[in-house]
């Protein structure tokens, strides 16, 4: 069994009425209470040092995002769904899991989209799985049924679970041992 977290990069940083650079400090500290890879990827690509001596309260909300007290402004960071509640009225918000929307005292502030890392890492680890004749090699992934295809293809993985969460991922990998 080969469990790994897909790595990803920083894909577009699309801030409404600040600087990339203000977008990107509020996502830092939006999302650095987060478990979920994507979240995790916007802290560590921002190279931003998070300082949580400035953050006065956080909150996970339903494996949507997070809000988080930064200072004096209420950082919303989440996903359609979430920022949803929070904005009205904007083209730009739509479902995509690899998307997280931020919101700043009840202001859009804008968007940053992560996309996959190079696979070349996995390739090789895949074709190893796949010549040492195992029953099963299988991608499980919150990334869209499109993007998923795609890399799956590229690593010669012929079952493809697509758009899970990271709660839904855990829970396929424990069905999968208890049949095994």
């Amino acid at each position: 069994e080969l469990v790994s977290s897909y790595r990803y990069d920083i894909d577009t940083i699309e801030p409404v009425g600040i600087s990339k650079a203000e977008l990107l400090l509020l996502a830092a500290y939006g999302c650095s209470f987060s478990r979920n890879e994507v979240y995790e990827t916007i802290v560590r690509e921002s190279g931003i040092d998070v300082d949580l001596t400035k953050v006065d309260m956080y909150k996970n909300i339903d494996d949507n995002g997070t809000a988080v007290m930064f200072g004096d402004v209420k950082l919303i960071a989440g996903n359609y769904e979430l920022i949803s509640e929070f904005v009205k009225d904007r083209d730009d918000i739509t479902p995509d899991d690899l998307t997280v929307y931020i919101a700043a005292n009840g202001k859009y502030a804008g968007k940053i989209r992560v996309k996959n890392a190079d696979d070349s890492d996995y390739s090789l680890a895949i074709k190893k799985l796949n010549e040492a004749d195992l029953d099963r090699v299988m991608l499980l992934t919150s990334s869209p049924e499109a993007e998923a295809r795609v890399i799956s293809e590229k690593l010669g993985i012929s079952e493809t679970w697509y758009g899970l969460s990271f709660d839904e991922r855990q829970t396929k990998l424990k069905n999968l041992r208890v049949s095994f």
